[in-house]
């Protein structure tokens, strides 16, 4: 049974109702007291009351945003030591407080350097060949983006070009790796295997959906880590682009919900 709705301007509503712990419930809404429909993923109750936010949209009303362009600008840094992981955003103010960009770079994407041939060029905006080569294997990337409304955003993917891994953060929460070492990386993490130049021009493709709810209100911080394979390798490569859809929300002033158990 229900015990509580309440709306809010977001448009937002939380559904507050009795639950018997272990259970899995869904909440179904509709305008018309008919044809009730399934508004959230399963729900399974940790206590005998459950709250959920429920959002409601306009049905088909869907569509693409891009967040961060494959050429968008942003600070990149070849690292020669130890960073804290606050560069990694989610705390911009401690970045800040610690230095922030002050030793990092300007750049538009893609970064990287390629001496063995031509393949890489189109997707290199910013050269890092003098700082990487024979030096460095690996590099940082923070690119900044702006979200109006997070809770209009209905799905999320991040698609990357990458020589030979990378590992990927929102706002400082990890969401995406690829040709990594396990575990937590070090400034100077190596990628385990070479990764095909076929393979590396092509975007990979990550859905972040699960990730959407890391986003904020105003200013946000796409973070990566692109490693080589050894600071000898000849070529080195990494491009992202976030992005994602959005729909228009319903007010839920004019709908009516209900609870029910999964069996």
């Amino acid at each position: 049974r229900i015990l509580r709705v309440t709306r809010e301007v977001t448009g937002s509503s939380e559904v507050v109702f009795q639950s018997v712990p272990g259970k899995r419930y869904v909440i179904e809404a509709s305008a018309t007291l008919q044809n009730f429909r399934r508004v959230t993923e399963e729900i399974v109750a940790e206590a005998d009351t459950t709250a959920a936010t429920v959002l409601l949209y306009v049905p088909d009303s869907a569509g693409e945003v891009t967040y961060v362009a494959s050429n968008a600008e942003g600070r990149a840094l070849v690292p020669g030591g130890s960073l804290d992981g606050l560069w990694r955003g989610g705390d911009e103010a401690g970045f800040a407080a610690a230095g922030g960009e002050t030793d990092w770079d300007a750049v538009t994407q893609g970064i990287g350097y390629d001496q063995n041939q031509t393949t890489y060029d189109p997707f290199i905006g910013s050269d890092l060949q003098t700082a990487m080569y024979r030096n460095h294997p690996t590099a940082y990337l923070r690119l900044p983006f702006n979200v109006d409304n997070p809770f209009l955003i209905v799905s999320l993917k991040l698609e990357v070009r990458y020589d030979d891994g990378f590992a990927a953060w929102l706002n400082g929460v990890p969401v995406a790796r690829d040709n990594v070492p396990e575990g937590a990386l070090s400034w100077n993490s190596l990628a385990p295997s070479s990764r095909p130049d076929s393979q590396a021009v092509s975007f990979n493709e990550f859905d972040l959906g699960a990730y959407a709810g890391t986003l904020r209100k105003g200013r946000n911080i796409l973070a990566l880590q692109g490693l080589n394979r050894a600071s000898t390798n000849r070529d080195f490569l990494l491009q992202a682009r976030l992005s994602g859809e959005e729909s228009e929300l319903l007010m839920p002033s004019g709908h009516y919900f209900r609870v029910r158990v999964v069996e």
